[in-house]
This record gives C-alpha cells, sequence and structure tokens, in this order.
C-alpha cells in the first residue's frame, strides 16, 4: 500500500493501516504491529509467530511455516513435514528487523549473461524528464537471452536515456496512452508481453527505440 494512501486512511478515520504479508500456500508471513513508526513505511512488518524468513540467492524470499502447503489430501503420498516456501518474491531486512519487499524473483533478467533487475530499470526510468508511469519488461531473446522492452505514460514521444548506465537502457522503449490493468487495478504484464510481441494496439500509440 503507498504510504500517501495510508495517512490518507489515517486522516479520515484515526486508524493506522497495518501491512499484512501472506501467500496461498502458508497463510500469514509477515505483520506490522506498529504502522505510526517511521521506520515501518515500504515494509511490510516483521515475522508472525512461528514464522522463520530466510533471504536465499538474488535476495529471495523463503519461508519456513509448520502452517505451509505439503500436498493434496488423499493424492499426495509426500513427506508430513511442511517444506520450505518461496513466494516469488525478493526481498531485504531493514536495520530493525522490518521485510521490505523488493521485487518478484521472476523480475531478475538475464540480459547477454548480465543479471539485471526490472524494478532498478523502472526506477531508472521514473527519474527521467517527462515520465509519469514507467513498466518494464523483459521478452525471449535467442541471441541475449532477454530482451528488455519499456513502456512509459509520458508528454514526449522519446525519452533522454544517454544519462542512464547502459545495462539499465532497455532495447526498445513504447510511449503508451496508458499502462494496461487487470481487473483488480494490478499492471496487467501478460498484456505488455502481447504487445511486444506483437502489432501495437490501436488504444497503445506512439513508440521509440534504443538500442542498449
Amino acid at each position: 500500500l503507498r504510504r500517501e494512501d495510508a495517512e490518507a486512511f489515517h486522516r479520515r478515520t484515526g486508524h493506522h493501516v497495518h501491512q499484512f504479508y501472506g501467500c496461498t500456500e502458508v497463510g500469514g508471513i509477515s505483520y506490522e504491529r506498529e504502522p505510526q513508526a517511521q521506520s515501518s513505511h515500504g515494509t511490510v512488518g516483521s515475522p508472525l509467530p512461528g514464522i522463520r524468513i530466510e533471504l536465499g540467492e538474488d535476495e529471495e524470499v523463503i519461508v519456513h511455516s509448520e502452517a505451509a502447503y505439503c500436498g493434496h489430501m488423499g493424492r499426495d503420498s509426500t513427506a508430513l513435514s511442511s517444506p520450505p516456501v518461496q513466494p516469488g518474491d525478493r526481498g531485504e531486512w531493514t536495520p530493525e528487523g522490518r521485510l521490505r519487499l523488493i521485487g518478484r524473483t521472476a523480475d531478475i533478467l538475464n540480459v547477454g549473461g548480465r543479471k539485471i533487475s526490472v524494478a532498478k530499470v523502472e526506477r531508472a526510468l521514473s527519474g527521467l524528464a517527462g515520465v509519469s508511469e514507467v513498466a518494464v519488461i523483459g521478452v525471449e531473446d535467442a541471441a541475449r537471452g532477454d530482451r528488455i522492452v519499456a513502456f512509459f505514460v509520458g508528454k514526449s514521444d522519446e525519452l533522454a536515456t544517454s544519462s542512464l548506465p547502459r545495462d539499465l537502457v532497455p532495447r526498445e522503449i513504447i510511449r503508451v496512452d496508458s499502462l494496461p490493468t487487470t481487473e483488480r487495478g494490478k499492471l496487467d504484464r501478460a498484456r505488455l508481453h502481447e504487445l511486444a510481441r506483437g502489432p501495437r494496439c490501436r488504444e497503445f500509440v506512439g513508440s521509440s527505440s534504443r538500442g542498449s
């Protein structure tokens, strides 16, 4: 939840928003007990009782819990112990012991043997003049592994990327009128992949390309 939305809710109701993090396979993972604390902003709190969180390779979140899914009753003859669960998120610890989510594990791209974070590219592009929204995806490329494609909403048809490190300059940059969203209001990355692979749809107009 964005900090501005949480603060607006508190002003209107007098109640703080407690961030909660969980997934289907394990249930609750972490919870923010003191949302009014300055250090809580941008985090999902600390592990719930009985939960142990570790960060694996590439900062992947790994959850240990006795409540973890371990098979379908009547169909699986797996071990009775609960295996570690990997929700597919990447995270980091704050000095206070709170968990901050920094992206998805699928958002690490392999471009010519280099590992590049989608979130890092998005942050770099968001800082350029004229950009109001941006989304970055990786498209499979036979020569490079992944090809970085960026979609942005802005006033200009093109972006001045000369100030960015070469690794953070997408292979293709496409201006769109708006970023597609799902019925739940989340960014529709599947739709972006369709647009990157096929002809641009009429509602997504304007494009500019940059060699990385």
